[in-house]
Parts: structure tokens; sequence; C-alpha cells
């Protein structure tokens, strides 16, 4: 599943392995790329709702790892480019 053609799928594949391995004992830190809001991907299959959608403009970072905080650190990043004005 780690190679799975699609995005959502393979998130949270190398989520559940990262979080189990880190739960385990293990000092390696792992990365995980999303293409949604991974909170809500995760509410959403707690409750049986509907899956967020695709942010095309943004990427989630998540990070698990035994020196983090509650073991995962996520921040978002904005993957739109700003224009810069043209110099005369």
């Amino acid at each position: 599943m780690h190679d799975h053609g699609d995005r959502l799928i393979r998130a949270m594949s190398q989520f559940e392995h990262a979080l189990l391995t880190v739960r385990a004992g293990s000092v390696d830190a792992f990365e995980i790329l999303w293409d949604r809001h991974p909170n809500l991907v995760v509410l959403a299959l707690e409750t049986g709702g509907e899956l967020p959608a695709r942010e095309p403009d943004c990427l989630y970072r998540m990070r698990v790892g035994r020196d983090l905080p509650s073991m995962i650190a996520c921040t978002r990043e904005s993957l739109r480019i700003i224009a810069q004005p043209a110099s005369t």
C-alpha cells in the first residue's frame, strides 16, 4: 500500500505504518505527505463521514517520531505561486 496509486490510500498506509512503528519503540522518524487535511481524513474514517476533498494548492507535511509532542506534527504548505510584479 505504500506505493498505491491513490495518494490518500498511500498517505493513510504510510501514516499507520509510521505510527505503529514509533509506538513499538522505534527511534526512526517518518514523513508523510498529504494532499488534504489529515485530521479531517481521520475524523471522517472514525465517524463514517465524507472524506475531505483534495486541496490542490496545499501540501500537508506530517512528521511522526518519538521526539515530537504526541509523536505527531503536521504543517500546511501553500503550493500556490505568487506572481511578482514586473520591474521597470
